[in-house]
């Protein structure tokens, strides 16, 4: 599956596929053998992949170098956290907190806040945080 968000302070008024995405975020490592998740990223752009392996490791595996690599093993801080996967994403959104700063932590915060119940916020959010914290940029 591939989604394409776009982020900005403009209205945005073109909807639909982006071709030459900024930012490529990979949630499960297993693509990155079936699909050229590179494909279109602009030159100096950021590849953020939920991998254990380090992101030098994974471009030399893509064949890529004009790119910014980050890693978090986001199913793992769910795994920690949670005791399942189900929070693999928050991780994710942490760690491209970190290195795409398009938002501030205030207002992500603010948003997970309303979305989560009392019971799951608190968990959730020390899931963002270490995804923060945890991502490793090669």
């Amino acid at each position: 599956m591939t989604g394409f968000t776009r982020i900005s302070d403009a209205p945005i008024e073109v909807h639909g596929r982006i071709n030459n995405p900024n930012v490529v975020a990979v949630l499960d490592s297993s693509l990155l053998k079936i699909v050229n998740v590179t494909d279109g990223l602009k030159e100096g752009g950021t590849l953020l992949i939920n991998s254990d392996r380090s992101g030098k490791e994974l471009t030399k595996e893509l064949g890529v170098s004009n790119v910014h690599c980050y890693t978090v093993d986001a199913t793992k801080i769910s795994l920690d956290v949670f005791g399942s996967g189900k929070a693999f994403n928050t991780a994710m959104l942490g760690a491209l907190l970190k290195a795409v700063p398009v938002v501030s932590k205030e207002s992500l915060t603010n948003a997970m806040k309303e979305r989560f119940s009392a019971e799951l916020i608190d968990k959730n959010l020390q899931v963002l945080e270490k995804g923060m914290t945890e991502v490793k940029v090669d």
